[in-house]
């Protein structure tokens, strides 16, 4: 069922730059086209640019709400990350003083 949500959303962020890409293509000449035909061309520039930025975002958010086993593996990797930035932020770290350091010659 995750795959095929994941299928889904990645045929739905990507259509719209395929689509423009065949209007610029095809449709969209420059001079002689139409002042619709720019217009269009200038919207499904924008709403392609939109979709395949939203396309990098929307698998995460997918596992997440789809799979159990994301859900708590990714929790298991937040807390493993915050216990262990917890701990190293506020431990006192050994002060190195050069005079201590004897050396014999």
């Amino acid at each position: 069922m995750v795959a095929v949500a994941v299928v889904v959303a990645f045929f739905i962020c990507w259509a719209p730059f395929h689509a423009q890409r065949l209007f610029a293509t095809y449709v969209f000449t420059g001079e002689s086209s139409s002042r619709y035909s720019h217009l269009a061309y200038a919207v499904l520039t924008y709403v392609s640019g939109v979709f395949y930025y939203i396309s990098t975002t929307i698998n995460p958010i997918l596992y997440h709400i789809m799979s159990n086993k994301f859900r708590e593996a990714f929790k298991e990797l937040c807390a493993n990350e915050f216990n262990h930035a917890k701990g190293t932020m506020y431990r006192a770290k050994p002060m190195h003083n050069d005079r201590s350091v004897h050396t014999h010659t």
